[in-house]
């Protein structure tokens, strides 16, 4: 484990202030239940598709607005599963070009180091993957550095946003 002056000094670790780690709670076991657990209580099942700035047969793509990454996206399966393991076969075999293909349009909107693709499940039942693209030249939010600054930042001007979810959009609407 770090010491916080080991934290501070760690060009990833975005605050400076003096810090203790928390006392570890004790286990939640049984775990409380998500939101969207089931398809009757889901509230990604339950959206319609003009929510999402382009979808098709298997997926919708969801644009994260008030969040301080410009062209942040949340791709989400069409069918209700919660895991990787839940999904489908053909629908696993669709996900690595649906990846790519996401990513490329997060890159296409220009400005960006890196996207970085990710899950947490933690949230809600319904399957998602995070598309998180850094900044160009953000260094300090390399990596796993990229979470602890996202809670730091104010999001951006929303006209900004928008107008990366619909470069993104349009990118996604040209033939793969």
């Amino acid at each position: 484990m770090l010491t916080p002056e080991e934290l501070e000094a760690d060009a990833l670790f975005p605050w400076l202030r003096d810090l203790s780690l928390k006392p570890v709670p004790p286990l939640e076991i049984p775990e409380p239940q998500r939101s969207g657990e089931s398809e009757a209580d889901c509230s990604s099942c339950d959206k319609a598709d003009d929510a999402y700035i382009w979808t098709n047969d298997a997926w919708r793509l969801w644009p994260m607005t008030g969040f301080p990454l410009r062209g942040c996206v949340m791709l989400e399966s069409r069918v209700h599963g919660d895991s990787f393991v839940d999904l489908p076969p053909p629908l696993l075999a669709d996900l690595g070009p649906t990846i790519a293909r996401v990513e490329r349009a997060v890159l296409s909107i220009g400005e960006v180091g890196r996207v970085h693709v990710a899950r947490w499940g933690d949230g809600g039942g319904h399957f998602h993957l995070w598309f998180l693209p850094r900044p160009l030249g953000a260094m300090h939010m390399r990596g796993s550095g990229l979470v602890p600054w996202v809670e730091a930042l104010d999001p951006p001007d929303n006209a900004v946003l928008s107008a990366a979810h619909e470069a993104i959009a349009a990118a996604m609407s040209q033939p793969s």
